[in-house]
């Protein structure tokens, strides 16, 4: 086998391989990016992240398909064109992708804020979301049940378990640790793809070069100077 045809072979292979690498991260992604939706105490910022996490997974899927049906379509003028779209789209979603990632490193900088954040919802007892936090964490109040007896109120129905026993482990810390994690897969399944689509982009381009020297020979500037 000649020796761009071997190049060929072996950058379709790892195109493909990152492209099916991609779709299973980006669908990690979107899983936590729904539960996060369902979550009632998602903030501004939480919805920025979630929308940042949908736009990023279908371009990525669209370009892990069109990289996976570039790299195993047996014609090779159809594959040299698919994989440049692979590979430009991957090198602009490279720069969307440092983007989102910077701001969810700010978020994560930002999560002391949680406690405020948290407060000012158990304070707007005309909503739900003090209940619904409560019974989905089986917690009560912000540090414990005192939470509510301090301010003189009646403790929430939603503080005990369906065998009418108080919870009275406070809400705060598990709350801070489920955000916590949900921004830590966010940031891993982030910084995941931009590796991937950087990796993907650079062998995108290889499989390009080799298609060409398989087509045309080498370029001029590749020929070895003869003394």
């Amino acid at each position: 086998m000649c020796r761009p045809c071997r190049l060929v072979s072996a950058a379709r292979w790892i195109v493909l391989g990152i492209s099916i690498a991609i779709i299973i991260i980006s669908c990690l992604q979107v899983h936590y990016a729904v539960l996060r939706i369902s979550n009632k105490t998602i903030g501004a910022d939480d919805k920025r992240e979630v929308e940042f996490s949908f736009v990023e997974c279908i371009v990525l899927l669209g370009l892990a398909v069109v990289g996976i049906l570039g790299s195993t379509v047996p014609n090779d003028w159809l594959k040299a064109r698919m994989i440049a779209v692979y590979t430009t789209g991957m090198t602009v979603l490279v720069v969307y992708q440092l983007y989102c990632t910077y701001h969810i490193l700010a978020d994560i900088v930002d999560l002391e804020d949680t406690r405020t954040y948290l407060e000012e919802k158990f304070a707007d007892r005309k909503t739900d979301v003090t209940d619904w936090v409560q019974e989905y964490w089986q917690c009560c109040g912000i540090d414990d049940a005192e939470y509510w007896t301090a301010k003189n109120k009646t403790i929430p129905k939603s503080c005990k378990n369906k065998y009418g026993k108080l919870n009275n482990v406070g809400c705060f810390d598990l709350f801070y640790a489920s955000r916590k994690s949900i921004l830590a897969v966010t940031l891993f399944c982030f910084c995941s793809n931009i590796a991937l689509s950087i990796v993907g982009t650079a062998f995108g381009y290889r499989l390009l070069n080799s298609l060409r020297e398989a087509w045309y020979g080498p370029a001029i500037s590749d020929l070895p100077i003869m003394g």
